[in-house]
């Protein structure tokens, strides 16, 4: 009887270290159209959320590089905009998948923490 429950007791530990708690973020290439659709090209930081995640749309000038931090509960989306600022904007579309802990999303554009401009839930 010991060894049964010692079993289920490690099989149980086994089963809670097996669920994820990272968050990740990866660029969109071909953003789905039922996204597309609800993207709002004047706008700068928009959250478009689904049932599993968020996609993240930025427009700027300029190359766009992306990268996720978390803090406890909070993800970090840290966007920086290199080179030249000039000229039309273009659209950058990630998803943010977020591990189990990561309630708060925060944004940081050149550094410094932006608020979504909308956030719509299809």
């Amino acid at each position: 009887m010991k060894r049964l429950l010692v079993l289920l007791v490690v099989a149980v530990f086994m089963l809670t270290a097996c669920q994820s708690d990272d968050s990740s973020l990866a660029v969109i290439e071909n953003v789905p159209n039922h996204v597309q659709e609800h993207i709002d090209p004047t706008l700068q930081l928009q959250s478009i959320n689904v049932k599993d995640g968020k996609y993240i749309v930025f427009h700027a000038s300029g190359d766009v590089v992306a990268k996720l931090d978390a803090v406890d509960d909070t993800v970090i989306v840290k966007i920086d905009v290199n080179g030249n600022r000039e000229g039309a904007a273009k659209q950058y579309v990630y998803y943010l998948a977020t591990g189990v802990n990561h309630g708060t999303i925060d944004v940081h554009i050149d550094g410094k923490s932006k608020a979504f401009d909308s956030v719509t839930v299809i």
